[in-house]
């Protein structure tokens, strides 16, 4: 019996099959055996594996039809009837194991049930990118538990057969939007499995997303390069001195505020940097033997410590941006050909908006499709910044052939649709990303209600909000922005219910106390609105919004002495509050104060000149006082920008009576009446 079985589930990638295969019987620990899981696959592999199996017997071939998801349930049956052998490791039918990976994960799962080495992706650009996981982070273990996040994939993990039969489930059909191998991975870090992480290269991944569109022999092509290359004496070397790491798993998701060196972040993940020099890397197997393996070594050279303090300074704000850039700057001398920094360089010049630097940086010198997505998303960036619309559509379009799926890639066209002024084409550019990326519905369905919002589209915006509820029931955001869209379209009773929700999840929400003191108050429910406003003031004491609602909530109750002393501390903290000034002279008015009126009107047209309803309530003012004529002409320039105004329909009717102009006055009410048909004031100065 075999000490170690390869797991190969396989689709349709059909010829890379020989190159993956090809991988592992080139291992330097030759006790395995491989099986081949078919999970509906056309008849070239078929042929391809009846070919490998005849010339080597420990291959095995399993063929299955289309399975749910990725057939995961036919791995879970060949590992409980057929599997035998202690050790467990998978590889995927388009990835590379280099030479001593088997004999680094048997050595491991002689003292640990389940293990992964560094997880290396190589991209159409050829650039090299680690993820930095550690299976003893507190985080990263939440993060796995929760399904979000693993830091390695199927190719670089591995477990023992008995820990596998000891969870409760192993592989099974996995839920919509998670990683197959997460999902497995989950129920090893559920189980409180003895566990290790061993960050050093064994293995390099090619993403398929990234190659969506590659015709097969590109991609065959691009797997017998790298094989040829990793059989080179010196490879592990290359791989070492070239890598960029990617650490948005140590700083995303943890607490990192107190963080102030590179030393403190990789201790908070229970890990030790392990100083190299990428010339005399020493063998693999003697890696291992230095490897405490409830804390994770990493081997960094001297520029990758500064590249990932960098990252981890910038982070936290422990450094200044001029002084990054510096740095950064130095560093890409040092490296110039490491995109990873020329990126980190570049988007410290955009920060500082001069784009003309980061479009320079990131000139491309070949077709966009060879080009990673983060690097082109960037440059896009630069040439959108500087209007240079014409350039980044066709770059992002060229790109998106490769990688269809890529959402940020779709967003950025988006944008430059609605600048070109095609906002239908942007609103279907994030519907083909909605539909094409799944896992990033919810950032996208933002981004889709936002432009919603921006061209008015309020019913389609309240669609995609309502969406968002049902994905993050527990999200206040989505609450409020479906009662602001409802708001728009008058549904104040639906408007309501988001808002009190938003308050129940949160009550620290501003615009929510605004906006339901505001619905409240037009309804003529003065007391409930109050309560609110005086709520929200607790949290909100200098909220002129909100106190401008308790201001008309108590005028509205006839508090008129109440409403006044709330408009002015209002008005103290924005003296551009509109309502204020109506509801205050409006509040003066009824106390049979119309001088006072005139002046807080006269104050406000000086802050808001155009504000029609102040303009109003001074030609209010004016008839209380008798002055028809001043009134006469306010109330010509208030209904000339908006004939919407039913109250100055009104005082025309009345100063035009006044002045003995009944004529004048029915003309008047006549055009207010075309525009608020059932009014019986109005009616009445018709009738005469």
């Amino acid at each position: 019996m075999a000490t170690v079985s390869v797991l190969i589930p396989t689709h349709d990638h059909q010829d890379t099959l020989r190159i993956a295969i090809a991988s592992i019987q080139r291992q330097t620990f030759q006790d395995f055996e491989i099986f081949v899981v078919g999970d509906g696959v056309p008849d070239r592999t078929r042929e391809i594996m009846t070919e490998l199996c005849a010339a080597d017997s420990r291959i095995h071939y399993v063929d299955y039809p289309k399975g749910p998801r990725h057939g995961e349930i036919y791995r879970d049956e060949l590992i409980r009837t057929t599997i035998k052998t202690p050790y467990i490791c998978y590889l995927a039918d388009d990835d590379i194991w280099l030479p001593h990976h088997l004999e680094v994960m048997t050595r491991a799962l002689q003292r640990v049930d389940f293990v992964h080495t560094l997880h290396i992706n190589v991209h159409v650009d050829g650039t090299l990118n680690a993820l930095l996981a550690n299976l003893h982070s507190p985080s990263l273990n939440t993060l796995i538990r929760q399904l979000i996040q693993s830091g390695f994939g199927l190719s670089f993990g591995g477990h023992t057969r008995a820990a596998y039969l000891a969870l409760p489930k192993g592989w099974e059909t996995t839920p919509v939007g998670c990683y197959t191998d997460l999902y497995l991975w989950s129920k090893f870090v559920n189980a409180e499995t003895k566990r290790a992480s061993l960050l050093l290269p064994t293995c390099i991944h090619f993403a398929a997303p990234e190659r969506q569109t590659d015709p097969p022999d590109v991609r065959l092509n691009e797997l017998v390069h790298w094989l040829e290359r990793s059989e080179a004496d010196n490879f592990l070397s290359y791989l070492w001195r070239n890598l960029s790491y990617d650490n948005s798993i140590l700083l995303d998701y943890v607490d990192t505020s107190s963080v102030k060196t590179l030393e403190e972040l990789l201790r908070l993940h229970r890990m030790e940097n392990q100083q190299i020099d990428a010339e005399q890397v020493p063998p693999p197997t003697v890696w291992l033997e230095r490897a405490d393996l409830s804390t994770a070594l990493i081997g960094l050279t001297d520029e990758q410590c500064t590249a990932l303090e960098l990252y981890c300074l910038q982070h936290v704000g422990q450094i200044s941006p001029g002084k990054a850039k510096a740095r950064w700057l130095k560093l890409f001398g040092q490296r110039p050909w490491d995109s990873k920094v020329r990126l980190a360089l570049a988007r410290c010049f955009g920060q500082k908006g001069e784009w003309d630097v980061v479009e320079e940086l990131l000139l491309l010198n070949q077709p966009p499709e060879a080009y990673t997505e983060e690097y082109i998303e960037l440059y896009a960036d630069a040439l959108i910044a500087q209007g240079k619309l014409a350039i980044a559509e066709p770059v992002l379009e060229a790109r998106l052939a490769r990688s269809p799926l890529s959402a940020n890639l779709l967003t950025r066209l988006a944008e430059i649709k609605l600048q070109m002024n095609q906002p239908e084409a942007a609103i279907a550019v994030l519907q083909t990303a909605l539909e094409r990326d799944r896992k990033r519905r919810i950032p996208l369905l933002q981004q889709l209600a936002q432009l919603q919002v921006r061209l008015g589209n309020h019913q389609a915006a309240l669609v995609a909000y309502e969406q968002l509820i049902q994905l993050q029931p527990y999200e206040p955001t989505s609450y409020l922005q479906a009662g602001l869209s409802a708001v728009h379209l008058g549904e104040a009773e639906k408007a309501l219910g988001f808002l009190a929700q938003t308050l129940e999840l949160n009550p620290h929400q501003a615009l929510a106390y605004f906006h339901t003191c505001q619905l409240l108050n037009k309804q003529q429910q003065p007391e409930q609105a109050k309560a609110i406003a005086l709520t929200g003031l607790a949290y909100y004491p200098n909220d002129a919004g909100i106190r401008t609602q308790l201001g008309i909530s108590h005028f509205h109750l006839a508090e008129y002495e109440a409403a006044i002393q709330a408009f002015d501390q209002a008005l103290q903290h924005d003296p551009g509050r509109s309502g204020a000034y109506i509801h205050k002279c409006l509040a003066l008015i009824h106390l049979q104060q119309p001088e006072q009126a005139k002046a807080v009107a006269l104050t406000g047209l000086s802050c808001c000149p155009n504000d029609g309803g102040i303009r109003v309530q001074l030609a209010n003012s004016y008839v209380q006082l008798e002055e028809y004529e001043a009134a006469l002409q306010e109330l010509d320039h208030a209904l000339k920008p908006n004939p919407k105004r039913l109250l100055a329909y009104i005082l025309q009717c009345q100063a035009w009576t006044q002045l003995q102009q009944p004529d004048r006055a029915k003309a008047a009410a006549q055009v207010g009446l075309s525009y608020f048909p059932n009014n019986k004031v109005l009616q009445a100065f018709v009738e005469g």
